[in-house]
């Protein structure tokens, strides 16, 4: 008579490594959300870089950012609308130019011979911050719908860690 011996996993082996699993993964998650929320300030602020160099190509062409209307006292960039090189997006912030006081440039000078770009967080992660950019390159990064007192130059990945 045979006997077979039984292979497999004693339950005891198996509730250490599911508890060694969950461990490493409560170790690897927050990580992993501190990487791709700082990889996608990293693309907006790229992206916020990239418009900037085609707002200086039109600054050299033209001699100025854009058209100011004396009634509305508002500017046109006409370089968001020309130039092809324009970017008005990433996949997780919408770039476009600063229109009113209620945005992070509230402060910021509206006249042909001044620029403030926004990338805002267009819903598709959980952030809340806003990147800001303007003719002196200058980055900074702003609660959501604040003014500019709310906002700190940008210097490092470490501005992003989460609150």
């Amino acid at each position: 008579m045979f006997h077979s011996k039984q292979r497999g996993f004693t339950l005891t082996e198996l509730m250490i490594t599911v508890a060694v699993l969950a461990i490493l993964a409560a170790i690897a998650i927050p990580s992993f959300k501190h990487f791709t929320r700082t990889a996608h300030i990293r693309a907006a602020q790229a992206a916020l870089i990239e418009n900037a160099y085609a707002m200086e190509q039109y600054y050299i062409r033209n001699r100025n950012f854009g058209t100011t209307d004396p009634a509305s006292g508002g500017v046109t960039y006409p370089a968001e609308k020309e130039d092809k090189k324009f970017n008005q997006r990433t996949e997780h912030f919408d770039i476009e130019f600063a229109k009113d006081d209620s945005t992070a440039c509230a402060n910021y000078p509206r006249d042909s011979n001044h620029y403030c770009m926004l990338a805002k967080p267009n819903g598709k992660t959980g952030e809340k911050r806003v990147l800001t950019i303007n003719e002196k390159l200058e980055i900074k990064i702003c609660e959501e719908n604040s003014a500019t007192a709310k906002c700190r130059f940008h210097d490092s990945p470490s501005n992003y860690k989460d609150k």
